[in-house]
């Protein structure tokens, strides 16, 4: 049971995105100063999106190494502060040691098994929801721990358990479509994929294994499930690329969808809770809307992005999650400032074209940057038009074939209308009006380097609010 004088909940910290909305609609109505309300507002909330990926990243980092991996004691003495750890479950000592002492052996049981069923991350507190068994023929415990991040270490534990009936542990069980004691596996999510993907080629959503509730955007904007390419959607195309993020629940897919005729690239992002899709995000390229000349459906596979990786050659997730920030850190504002580091090799694929390395592109689009390196755009600083690279969503973490899928949105203001490169050239910017790109990117990261990327994206309206980015849902 969760000890409720030592929980402090602090309703303000788990409703601080609806604190922070609401700033913005009261602030200017009941302050001298609106406009300076709303910015401070605006940077709150900005300061508390960006606090929570970073600690879903060392949460998620947390969870695959104590649950996943069964490196309990390490994954204590990583990412629990040995200073203070306040332990709010009733009888048990506080410290990091005390709770090693007290767990370590439940863990090391071999008939123990742990299936993670959702994971929540708001701010500095994070939550776990599991199915825990002791034995082989233990029904299980429905499990609630909720942590309390400072300074990059947990600081505090509460916990929650009730027991299960055999009923509920088994359809907890048959909700994995996976073996015993493990989550959904990589190929569960790959079928739990292929499933969606032949319901949406149908226009069947009921076939689907979707969850009642289950959250659908196209192209950035809230859809019910049946809408949109549900209802255009004619064939699906050969070109098939595929990872998955197993702690997290999520598989990511690039394909091309065919409506009307008209053949376009796709992104898609699945996430799962309690056996069924709740989330979907997907990209679909309309040539006609994309607003760059030159999508194509003309799409190869590329091996790289489909090798897995020796494990002597994987990094952490933490460290992947470091390289593909310092990607969208180095393309803002982009000045030759590299925040990360490039492979020889790299190429960048956008929306079924090669957009690097491609000096016959360069000619045609009269667009220089495409002739050069990935090493070489970025250096030279052509990419200062890209005033702003915000909502920046880690969707998947595949380690063990080194990708991370994210989702961001590139605002252009437009103002630019020349601008120096690094070596002191003047060039003419070749966006000149307000508008926004939203994408899906996925890198494959080997040695610390980004060694490719596949990357889909569409024009939307200039700022155009994100579903995803804590305002919510709302369906018309």
């Amino acid at each position: 049971m969760l000890k409720s004088v030592g929980l402090r909940m602090r309703t303000c910290v788990l409703l601080s995105t609806f604190a922070v909305v609401t700033a913005l609609s009261f602030g200017a109505a009941h302050s001298a100063g609106p406009e300076q309300d709303f910015r401070r507002a605006r940077r709150e909330l900005a300061a508390h999106q960006a606090l929570t990926e970073h600690n879903r990243a060392l949460f998620t980092a947390f969870l695959d190494s104590f649950y996943g991996k069964k490196e309990f004691r390490m994954a204590m003495e990583k990412y629990v502060s040995a200073d203070h750890y306040t332990q709010h479950h009733p009888g048990l000592p506080d410290g990091r040691d005390a709770a090693i002492r007290t767990y370590e052996p439940i863990f090391r049981d071999p008939n123990t098994r742990i299936e993670v069923q959702q994971v929540l991350v708001d701010g500095d507190l994070a939550v776990v929801h599991m199915i825990g068994h002791r034995s082989p023929t233990d029904p299980g415990s429905r499990v609630i721990n909720i942590f309390r991040f400072e300074n990059d270490k947990i600081v505090e534990h509460w916990d929650s358990t009730e027991p299960l009936p055999a009923t509920a542990a088994a359809t907890a069980d048959m909700n994995n479509f996976s073996a015993p004691g493990t989550a959904c596996n990589r190929a569960c999510l790959y079928d739990y994929l292929d499933r969606y993907l032949a319901a949406l080629v149908s226009h069947d959503p009921r076939s689907a294994p979707l969850a009642p509730d289950a959250r659908y955007t196209e192209n950035d904007v809230a859809l019910r499930v049946g809408d949109g390419l549900w209802g255009t959607i004619s064939a699906r195309a050969a070109f098939d690329f595929r990872f998955a993020d197993v702690s997290a629940g999520t598989v990511g897919f690039y394909g091309v969808v065919e409506e009307s005729g008209t053949r376009s690239p796709m992104g898609l992002r699945l996430t799962l809770r309690n056996g069924l899709i709740a989330e979907i995000e997907s990209i679909v390229v309309r040539p006609q809307d994309s607003g760059v000349p030159f999508t194509s459906a003309d799409l190869t596979t590329k091996e790289m992005m489909n090798e897995m990786l020796p494990e002597s050659a994987r990094m952490p997730r933490t460290d992947l999650l470091e390289v593909a920030r310092g990607y969208f850190d180095t393309l803002q504002q982009n000045d030759g400032t590299l925040h990360v580091s490039f492979a020889p090799e790299c190429n960048r694929r956008e929306n079924g074209f090669q957009t690097t390395n491609n000096p016959a592109a360069a000619e045609k689009y009269h667009f220089a940057s495409m002739g050069m390196s990935c090493e070489a755009q970025m250096k030279t600083g052509w990419f200062r038009y890209d005033t702003r690279l915000r909502g920046r969503r880690v969707l998947a973490v595949d380690e063990e074939r080194g990708l991370v899928m994210m989702a961001a949105t590139i605002d252009h203001e437009g103002r630019i209308a020349e601008y120096a490169l690094s070596d002191g050239k003047i060039v003419q910017s070749p966006v000149r009006r307000p508008h926004s790109y939203h994408m899906l990117e996925t890198f494959k990261i080997r040695e610390g380097r980004v060694q490719q990327i596949e990357a889909v994206f569409t024009m939307v309206p200039y700022r155009l609010p994100s579903p995803w980015g804590g305002l919510g849902f709302y369906y018309e």
